[in-house]
């Protein structure tokens, strides 16, 4: 498993609720990849393609809100995916069945996150096919497993067959 996580500090109430926090808590075996930007997380998927690395799973972990992830103030949504990763030949690290999970508060709510996941699916699943997954609702961070917990709400996923289209969109 690759783990692709926000390593941007974020403090509220005097709380640290930062995303790097939990990710720092997991004991899950994974590629530990913090990033602060969208530049930083482009640069470690380049890595990760130079180093030959295929990608059966991968945990992208941010803060969200409906049809966007941030990495520090910064927002990327449906709209500006492929400028950021499409035609870099990641899509030649996911093997035939890899998922996805996008887990970020509210980042599959509404039409914009049906959207959101469906252009990432399009763009790194396109070759293989595989699956790519996120929550309609808020999460609570697990201060001592690191797990993101989503209490409410539904958790969405996309099925993509090899060539990128949609075979099923799953709701629960």
């Amino acid at each position: 498993m690759v783990h692709i996580y926000d390593g941007n500090p974020s403090t509220r109430l005097g709380l640290d609720n930062s995303v790097s926090n939990g990710a720092d808590a997991r004991d899950e075996d994974r590629i530990r990849k913090p990033v602060n930007s969208f530049s930083d997380m482009r640069k470690a998927l380049d890595d990760l393609l130079a180093a030959n690395t295929s990608v059966d799973r991968l945990l992208v972990e941010t803060h969200g809100s409906p049809g966007r992830i941030y990495l520090g103030a910064s927002a990327i949504d449906h709209t500006v995916v492929n400028s950021f990763f499409a035609n870099r030949g990641y899509e030649r690290m996911f093997p035939n069945g890899a998922r996805i999970v996008f887990n970020g508060c509210n980042v599959a709510e509404g039409d914009t996150g049906w959207r959101f996941l469906e252009r990432f699916g399009e763009t790194l699943l396109g070759l293989n096919g595989g699956q790519v997954t996120g929550w309609t609702s808020g999460g609570l961070s697990n201060p001592f497993s690191g797990h993101v917990v989503h209490l409410w709400g539904a958790v969405r996923v996309l099925y993509f067959a090899p060539g990128g289209t949609i075979l099923e969109r799953f709701e629960q």
